[in-house]
């Protein structure tokens, strides 16, 4: 089963996501991802979170009781990571992310931590980026010309292979805190094989400048 948790922070327009999200999917809209959730035409099946930051907040009376989990502001997880230990719980094994972008900066990187653990989303929509983890052999395609950034991700140094890219990643060895930015994609498709440990790959949803 797929499952969608939109967020609170900037998220993606509605035609970067729709063909990611089925009939039967299940949404989850954590605090403010409700606004982002509707504003894409998406009704979520459960609302999670302390609800300060909701501008919609119509939408939480005309739905059952049982849809709304409400949680304290003063929590040790933040709404995002309620979101997706119900994910878990529920055994979705495919979590999607929407949001997340701008704002807070200790948000951003509180959702960037997410990818270090052992369960986190298996894609992530930001307002301008999409955000997806490597950890075994993905090829990428429609992305010729393209500019494409990636850092390590978890405990374990990371040893890359890959083809279709300008700078080449075979004898590149990254642990935390290195990174390769801004790296262009010359075939279709590219791939990057993970030898060791975890990186995020990011693209861009739109062009520079746009």
């Amino acid at each position: 089963m797929t499952g969608i948790i939109f967020t609170g922070g900037e998220g993606p327009e509605k035609r970067f996501i729709e063909n990611e999200i089925k009939a039967g999917d299940y949404i989850i809209a954590a605090d403010s991802g409700l606004d982002r959730a509707l504003l894409c035409g998406y009704s979520p099946d459960l609302v999670v979170g302390d609800l300060d930051s909701v501008k919609n907040k119509t939408f939480l009376d005309d739905i059952p009781a049982d849809c709304v989990k409400i949680f304290p502001e003063d929590k040790d997880e933040t709404d995002t990571e309620i979101a997706l230990r119900i994910m878990k719980e529920i055994k979705v094994d495919r979590v999607i992310l929407a949001g997340g972008g701008g704002g807070r900066l200790d948000h951003l990187l509180g959702i960037v931590s997410i990818f270090d653990r052992s369960y986190y989303p298996d894609v992530w929509y930001t307002a301008m980026e999409k955000i997806v983890p490597v950890s075994s052999r993905d090829e990428f395609y429609g992305m010729l010309g393209k500019t494409v950034s990636l850092f390590p991700a978890g405990k374990e140094p990371c040893r890359i292979k890959s083809t279709g890219l300008k700078w080449n990643l075979d004898t590149v060895q990254w642990s935390k805190g290195d990174a390769g930015i801004s790296n262009i994609v010359v075939e279709d498709p590219f791939t990057i094989t993970m030898v060791t440990g975890k990186v995020l790959l990011i693209s861009f949803l739109k062009e520079f400048g746009e």
